[in-house]
Formats: C-alpha cells, structure tokens, sequence
C-alpha cells in the first residue's frame, strides 16, 4: 500500500508486482507482505491485494481468536506446497510470541473462491490432466473433464463456474475446437 496511490489501480498494481519481482531475482531475497481482508467477503483488499495473492507462495491467515483475543490463530489460505496445519500463539510478559501448544482451531471455510483467481500454474495443471489423453470431442465432456480436474486440486465447482473458466480459455485462444474435437495451447499461458 505505500508504494502506490490507488489500491485498485491496475497499472499501479502491475508495476509495483513487477518491482518487488524484480527485487527477490536481483537481490536473491523473500519478500514478506501483509494482506489485508474484506471485513464483508474475506478477500484480500483492492486490485494490488489479488496480485499479491496470485503471485504468492504462501498466503496465511492471521486472526485473533474470538474467545480469548489474547491468542493469535494461523491458519493457511492458498498454499502452492503442501498445506500446514493451524496452529496458535500468544505474546508473554516479555513481549515475546509463545506457541500455544495443544490449542485447537476450528476452521471454518471461507467461501470458495472464484477459479477465475487461481494461480496460472494451477490452470495449466487443470488443462494437462484434461487434455493428457483422448482430447474431449463434445463440449459437455469438456465441462465435465474440467470440473473433475479442478475438483482434483481441491476446487470442486458447479457447472456455471466452470463454464465461465472454460469461455475465458477459449477466449484466450488456450483451448480451441475442430473437426477432430477440442485440443490445449499451453503455449498461450499466462492468462493474466
């Protein structure tokens, strides 16, 4: 937020991304940022928070606890490695953070977010697995191919949702449709 003007101005966004690329390539280093949510929708605020997040490793959620607002609960939101377990700590008398060992989350799912806003690495997994055999030759097939491979990865969708990620990839030209059926062009990717 203070390395641009506009949160939700989408060349501002781009261009701050770009940088902090840049940054971790030429400096070989992690860069850490905090994201803040929606208080009405539990989505990370303005259009630089969806970059960040797509762009992410790992993003987490870091909430206080509604019972106790001593102890702090972290839990993952998108992981692109194996996803971890919650966990909670509070700050002693010293200031310092303690684990609190034995404290037990209940999570609660947000809700699901759209496909639209999953990674591009996440897409193009969803697409090999669908087109790594027999391509589909009917365009239900197809909806019905997509679906199962998002539900795979751990996003199961309706059809409406799917249908809408299916018309974006024939938009971008990523799937395409012939005589012989619908066929994959990886080569198109990234989608944003």
């Amino acid at each position: 937020r203070d390395l641009m003007y506009d949160i939700n101005n989408a060349k501002e966004s781009t261009d701050v991304m770009t940088m902090l690329m840049a940054w971790t390539s030429k400096y070989n280093l992690h860069i850490h940022c905090v994201l803040h949510l929606n208080k009405n929708d539990n989505n990370t605020r303005g259009h630089i928070g969806t970059e960040l997040e797509n762009k992410a490793e790992t993003v987490l959620i870091i909430s206080k606890n509604k019972q106790d607002s001593n102890i702090s609960e972290v839990r993952p939101m998108h992981m692109r490695d194996k996803e971890f377990s919650s966990w909670a700590f509070h700050i002693d008398d010293n200031s310092l953070p303690v684990l609190d060992d034995g404290y037990h989350i209940t999570v609660v799912k947000p809700k699901d977010k759209p496909l639209t806003s999953l990674p591009d690495d996440l897409h193009a997994k969803v697409l090999r697995t669908v087109f790594e055999g027999e391509s589909p030759q009917r365009y239900l097939e197809l909806v019905k191919a997509i679906s199962q491979a998002y539900a795979q990865e751990g996003y199961k969708r309706g059809d409406n949702a799917v249908k809408d990620m299916l018309k974006i990839f024939c938009e971008r030209k990523l799937i395409t449709k012939d005589k012989d059926g619908y066929h994959y062009h990886p080569a198109l990717l990234p989608l944003k």
